[in-house]
């Protein structure tokens, strides 16, 4: 399909494609149950936050017939540089992190947001967008270093991701349920 085609997220344009990719994660997201769309607030503190841990490498902003159509973010696994630490920075945890994050690197990542517009999602002819970007990450997460990656949650219903999931060899190693009671 040549009017689709996909970029990373641009580090130099940070707040301008995390404004972009929060656009089309609300409009993906609206109609689930509990979701709250980001603010402008959030959006800001969101950018300045990413700018310190994201990986281009493993993001993808997809565009149909030039209008941004879906978006993956997957963060490295900061969880890997930390888990003997112990909770502690000082006086040596800090300069550890620091070393494992920018000389060592981390060889892991999870994916932190996956968005498709509506009337995308809607359009037979792009149903294979989730597959399109979780292979596009892969590949470039791939050639940089990282070695698996985990998907967050997905909802139960939503069978053309968790389809692609299968797809790629993915299981399902953990549900979560929600119940509803009356308080008396």
């Amino acid at each position: 399909m040549p009017e689709v085609y996909c970029r990373p997220v641009d580090l130099k344009e940070v707040n301008r494609d995390t404004r972009l990719v929060m656009d089309v994660f609300n409009d993906a997201w609206g109609d689930n149950w509990s979701f709250v769309p980001y603010t402008e607030h959030e959006l800001i503190k969101l950018a300045k936050d990413l700018k310190l841990i994201l990986d281009p490498a493993i993001t993808a902003i997809a565009y149909v017939r030039g209008e941004a159509a879906a978006v993956a973010v997957a963060l490295p696994n900061l969880n890997e540089a930390i888990a003997d630490l112990g909770g502690r920075l000082f006086p040596t945890g800090a300069a550890k992190l620091l070393y494992r994050v920018k000389v060592r690197g981390i060889h892991s990542a999870r994916l932190a947001l996956l968005g498709i517009r509506k009337k995308f999602r809607n359009d037979r002819k792009y149903a294979g967008l989730s597959l399109y970007l979780y292979s596009k990450l892969n590949e470039s997460g791939r050639r940089n270093g990282y070695r698996w990656g985990e998907l967050s949650w997905t909802a139960e219903d939503n069978g053309p991701v968790n389809a692609g999931i299968r797809v790629m060899g993915g299981k399902i190693y953990k549900k979560y349920r929600v119940y509803e009671a009356a308080l008396a």
